[in-house]
């Protein structure tokens, strides 16, 4: 079908309905043209924005009267504060106390060892000294040595340590052997009693010495420290230390201290025992006092005529070693309570001399007074103190008793 055919085939919907043309004309009147001026506003309440008004017109208000800054009121928590609180909110209070809050805890810390010492030597004293050396046999000691007194009033002649009879034997060997403590030779046979022990002849009777004698020198007596005795005696004419100061005890052209050689020192009352390093210099004490204690150079040897001196730690600095704590009780000790020194010669021979605590008391730092020589035989140790600090030096004073 071609284009024509199409054209003369189209029907309008009149057409299609069966409609006149002209039923429903469509209007040939002219369209009023649009209004050109605004429509009416009408001036109807709205909750709303009066309100905005309003809060506009307050503003405006506000922004013209003369500003005063309104005051902040918070709320707090806690309503009053106690005058003492007041006081350390302030910064020039609060922050010295925080340092110092911070000072002690780090000292605390650093001298943790030495200070729990302290605290529990006040609350556990230390045993006595003949408690310390006697132990379990304290009582049968006791019971054994009031044989030989109607009264006691002389704690050191009758320690376990004295040789009161300067027979070379101490008080607790002739315990242990059963001879006199206050006689020179107990069997009267004219040999003493400390030359027959070692001489293997019996000091109660004639003859040797038996098997069970034999065993407890074997376990409870020092046969090296009987020698060592007996020739301290021989050099003080039979003179114990301190009764006599017009002749010297050590012989010291023959008896020279090797200080290659450490010593010991010996506290029973303490339980303390540590090394005795010879100082050569003054500067190197602060070195040495890692390994034990240390011997002032400039001061005699003990046993020596004059005061020795030897300084321990009361607590030390972090890499001072293992006995930062050394010397931290000496404090406790009391008038009578021994120490052990032990020496060698460049011989090589031992001695160990019996010193006996005399006074205590605190210098300043550099007080010389501390290393005064004495007209006899002493020696002083000393920590610094209080402890964790180097601000004095505590100082200990024994003197010499023999061997």
């Amino acid at each position: 079908m071609d284009t024509n055919d199409k054209a003369e085939n189209v029907k309008t919907i009149r057409e299609l309905l069966g409609m006149p043309e002209d039923e429903f004309a469509l209007p040939t009147a002219d369209v009023p043209p649009a209004p050109t001026a605004p429509a009416p506003i009408y001036n109807l309440p709205v909750p709303e924005i009066e309100e905005e008004l309003k809060m506009a017109e307050q503003a405006e208000t506000k922004a013209a009267a003369p500003h005063e800054p309104e005051a902040i009121v918070f709320e707090p928590i806690i309503q009053a504060k106690s005058k003492v609180a007041r006081y350390l909110g302030r910064d020039w209070v609060r922050y010295p106390v925080i340092f110092l809050v911070t000072l002690g805890f780090f000292y605390l810390v650093l001298n943790f060892r030495g200070l729990t010492k302290q605290i529990f030597g006040f609350i556990i004293p230390p045993t006595s000294n003949q408690e310390a050396v006697l132990g379990d046999e304290k009582n049968n000691y006791e019971n054994w040595i009031k044989k030989y007194y109607v009264f006691i009033n002389d704690k050191e002649v009758i320690a376990a340590n004295a040789d009161t009879d300067k027979d070379g034997l101490t008080n607790m060997d002739e315990y242990h052997l059963g001879t006199n403590p206050f006689r020179y030779d107990t069997d009267r046979d004219g040999r003493d009693d400390g030359s027959e022990t070692l001489a293997g002849t019996n000091p109660l009777y004639e003859g040797v010495l038996l098997g069970y004698q034999q065993q407890v020198i074997a376990e409870n007596i020092d046969t090296d420290s009987i020698e060592s005795r007996r020739d301290f005696a021989v050099n003080n004419n039979g003179q114990i230390a301190g009764e006599n100061k017009e002749f010297p005890i050590i012989e010291e052209q023959r008896f020279i201290v090797d200080t290659a050689k450490p010593g010991e020192i010996f506290i029973p009352r303490l339980g303390t025992v540590a090394q005795i390093t010879w100082s050569k210099e003054f500067k190197n004490m602060e070195d040495d006092l890692k390994y034990g204690v240390a011997h002032h150079p400039e001061t005699p040897f003990p046993g020596e005529r004059g005061t020795a001196s030897i300084h321990g730690h009361s607590s030390g600095n972090w890499n001072d070693g293992n006995f930062k704590t050394v010397f931290t009780k000496i404090n406790f000790l009391e008038p009578g309570d021994e120490v052990f020194v032990s020496v060698y010669s460049i011989n090589g021979e031992m001695r160990k001399y019996r010193f006996i605590v005399r006074s205590e008391k605190v210098y300043a730092k550099t007080d010389p007074e501390q290393f005064a020589a004495r007209d006899g035989y002493f020696l002083n140790l000393s920590t610094s103190w209080p402890v964790g600090t180097a601000r004095e030096r505590y100082v200990v004073t024994t003197e010499l008793a023999g061997l």
